[in-house]
């Protein structure tokens, strides 16, 4: 395993985490933003202001990172093909929207914006699929000239 994978690698827990509260604050600024209050105004009965928004959303985040580490997003291997990631996320953020849901039918608490998690799951399938995307362009546009995507092979036999 070479430093420049491993740092990569490491790099994704951040980005991820980063990506998630994102598309949180993204889904909440849509939310509460002028074009959405024409076409249906937020009323909550709860009183739910950003900073304490923010809190609930960093425990959410990294609760779907936990997850992603569960699922092996953050193994390091060096042939993962964008296929089985696309889907490793897809599942990841699946299973924490799930867990909220749960969360919010059993312990018989009123989320008054179904809105703001349905933008957020889509946001954070957009946000997490970019990062990674751009992660991996990054590893072959500063790696690439040092000759990083070869791998050593050594070929036995006569022909």
């Amino acid at each position: 395993m070479k430093r420049s994978e491993l740092f990569f690698g490491a790099a994704l827990v951040p980005i991820d985490f980063i990506a998630l509260v994102g598309a949180g604050a993204a889904a909440y600024y849509l939310r509460v933003s002028p074009f959405v209050q024409r076409v249906r105004p937020a009323v909550f009965t709860l009183d739910l202001p950003l900073i304490e928004y923010l809190p609930l959303l960093g425990i959410v985040a990294f609760s779907i990172v936990v997850i992603f580490a569960l699922q092996g997003l953050y193994a390091m291997e060096s042939t993962r093909r964008l296929r089985d990631e696309l889907t490793r996320i897809f599942a990841g953020i699946s299973m924490g929207m799930m867990g909220i849901i749960t969360y919010t039918f059993l312990s018989a608490e009123l989320f008054q914006s179904r809105f703001i998690l349905l933008a957020a799951y889509l946001f954070a399938l957009f946000f997490v699929s970019v990062g990674r995307w751009l992660v991996r362009r990054l590893q072959l546009v500063a790696l690439a000239p040092t000759g990083w995507r070869w791998l050593a092979m050594a070929v036995l036999g006569s022909n």
